[in-house]
């Protein structure tokens, strides 16, 4: 990680949040970057159906412990996982 901090010149609170998962989702504009560590998000449907043999779609999302952090330069992109 310090190889990529010193390599792409990182502030050092980038590297913090990039460590730190339980940090909220946000959108930080730098100097060189934009930043914006995200929370993922999980789709599940359940199908049902009625005695007309209607179908019903029951969309249902759910919040997980998974994080995705994105450092978007003018010419690249960098996702932490």
């Amino acid at each position: 990680m310090q190889k990529i901090t010193e390599g792409f010149q990182f502030d050092n609170f980038i590297i913090a949040d990039v460590m730190n998962s339980n940090n909220r989702p946000k959108v930080q504009e730098n100097d060189n970057c934009l930043f914006l560590p995200l929370k993922m998000l999980q789709l599940e449907c359940y199908i049902t159906s009625d005695e007309r043999n209607d179908f019903n779609i029951l969309p249902l999302i759910k919040k997980t412990d998974f994080h995705l952090i994105l450092i978007i330069f003018s010419c690249f992109l960098i996702v932490f996982e």
